[in-house]
């Protein structure tokens, strides 16, 4: 009977360790760190660098922890971090700051509606047909969203010029999604950064540039997509679909 009890005794023991380990883990969440970049010793090589060395000063921070960089916009970095991680590097004088990054949910389904471009000519309304044409041209645009489906009648590239000189973007491969066949002289460029979004879902999200909200699709095409006549979402009724922030198949995407 006592052999019976003290089992009893270190199972329990065990599953309080495995219980307090696993609340551990679950504590992390996604910073977004923003760098001083000119701070930057001469000594190393390139700033990820001097960001994976900040990183080794914390006790459960990994390479994995790392998730992307950036030195467009601003510099800095997106990691996992528990709390206490967060606030120390928040302490240090190479940091301009710390921000815990957040999951949003959609405002609205009627986007048209609520930026007052239902008209056809949307965003262009009560501009001549010279300044239409001249503001029209040579636009890229870019959507940070769920995806895109390219099958999608709104992004297909007829009457379409090439591809603006200047740009400097891609396509990204994935299983469902080949930029040979899916990106064209419309749809110029489609990648995915999904590493933040997996960590604080559970790792829901699709590894691709592909839509499978709708989201980014009708967000994307209610921006710059082409004209579709007769569109039909689920068979329920059909109009002329324009792409409200473009009156004609100009802008890329």
């Amino acid at each position: 009977m006592g052999l019976g009890s003290s089992t009893v005794i270190w199972l329990f023991a065990i599953a309080l360790v495995l219980q307090s380990c696993f609340f551990t883990v679950s504590a992390k969440k996604i910073y977004i760190v923003r760098m001083k970049h000119h701070q930057m010793p001469t000594s190393y090589s390139s700033q990820s660098d001097w960001y994976a060395d900040h990183l080794q000063s914390l006790t459960s921070a990994t390479p994995d922890s790392l998730l992307y960089t950036y030195e467009a916009a601003y510099h800095g970095f997106a990691v996992a971090l528990d709390a206490e991680e967060a606030e120390s590097l928040r302490q240090s004088d190479s940091v301009l700051g710390v921000y815990e990054d957040t999951l949003y949910n959609l405002h609205t389904t009627r986007t048209p509606q609520f930026l007052g471009i239902e008209r056809e000519l949307g965003l262009w309304a009560g501009h001549s047909p010279q300044e239409l044409n001249q503001a029209s041209q040579d636009v890229i645009v870019g959507v940070l969203d769920t995806g895109v489906w390219p099958e999608s009648k709104s992004f297909e590239d007829a009457r379409m010029p090439e591809v603006p000189s200047r740009w400097r973007g891609n396509c990204e491969v994935a299983d469902d999604f080949d930029p040979k066949i899916n990106c064209n002289k419309k749809l110029i460029g489609a990648r995915f950064f999904s590493r933040g979004y997996n960590m604080a879902s559970g790792g829901k999200e699709l590894q691709s540039p592909r839509d499978k909200d709708g989201h980014g699709t009708h967000t994307a095409s209610t921006a710059v997509g082409s004209n579709v006549a007769n569109a039909n979402p689920f068979r329920l009724r059909k109009w002329n679909c324009p792409g409200n922030g473009h009156p004609r198949p100009g802008g890329d995407l």
